[in-house]
């Protein structure tokens, strides 16, 4: 059969795909994925614990649930791995939630934390080794007892409108590509110590960066050795590229498309591995 038909069958099973409505329908079945192995844990009361939490999935590819302590706590059973990180109030780590989680959760946790981040607003300076210890080293690591993973102390931001502390000028040092930095450390660590070769379930990866230009990175795990072709087609179902094609061990994987060729616009990357079947959308921009 046509490899290029077979793309169009992959962009008709997209919520019978309709071209009127694309990126609906690619949302939707995104979305559909399986269930995630990865939890980025956080609590935040302006936004910018929040900010730095999405900032690190991005750096590890988009494989981990977000999510707000506020809104639901997850049981450690539910995750093979825990990144975890709040905001600093007076010298403590809010919500109270955090370290409370950490604590109660402490022998459970300790095979499974990756990373441990908090978020410091430090007057609008930089933060000096001084805060990382008294932040971070002190608040969060020490009570998590786990002293071999990335921990990072975040510059914050102050807005007047949510702290309410008008007497220092607002400021806003929160960086996208720190947080990004450091979800692309907390994974090389976790894949130089093997701890990703024993993967339970097939999963496709959101590529990161997205949008990009020109190049992005692309993750899948296999949890057995299995034939693999990840391919990339256009909206109108041509193939304009194969970016992995054969027999794969078990284990994660990342492969770097170079789309400096293609026109921008969004594409459809799909990995086809044994029974597994899965479409993910990617954006090209123009180059600035």
């Amino acid at each position: 059969m046509d490899r290029r038909h077979l793309c169009k069958i992959g962009l008709a099973g997209i919520g019978t795909f309709a071209l009127s409505k694309p990126l609906k329908a690619m949302e939707h079945y995104a979305k559909a994925s399986e269930q995630k192995t990865w939890c980025i844990l956080y609590g935040s009361q302006c936004g910018s614990t929040r900010e730095y939490a999405n900032f690190i999935n991005s750096g590890l590819g988009g494989i981990a649930d977000v999510v707000d302590i506020a809104e639901t706590t997850p049981q450690v059973s539910d995750y093979d791995h825990f990144i975890i990180g709040g905001w600093i109030y007076g010298g403590e780590v809010f919500p109270q939630s955090i370290p409370t989680f950490v604590a109660d959760n402490k022998d459970a946790l300790k095979d499974k934390i990756e990373g441990l981040f908090t978020v410091c607003g430090n007057g609008g300076q930089p933060v000096q080794a001084t805060q990382i210890n008294d932040y971070l080293t002190t608040k969060l690591v020490a009570v998590s007892g786990v002293t071999d993973k990335p921990a990072k102390l975040f510059n914050g931001r102050n807005v007047h409108s949510c702290s309410n502390l008008t007497m220092i000028e607002e400021y806003d040092l929160v960086s996208e590509e720190d947080g990004v930095a450091f979800g692309q450390s907390i994974l090389t660590t976790a894949v130089k110590s093997g701890r990703l070769t024993s993967a339970r379930r097939f999963e496709l990866s959101q590529s990161s960066p997205n949008p990009f230009n020109p190049t992005t990175t692309i993750r899948y795990t296999l949890p057995k050795a299995a034939k693999v072709e990840l391919t990339v087609c256009a909206l109108n179902g041509k193939r304009v590229a194969t970016l992995a094609s054969g027999l794969k061990p078990a284990g994660r994987h990342e492969v770097t498309w170079d789309a400096g060729n293609l026109a921008p616009g969004y594409y459809l990357y799909r990995l086809e591995a044994g029974d597994f079947v899965e479409t993910l959308k990617a954006k090209l921009v123009l180059r600035q």
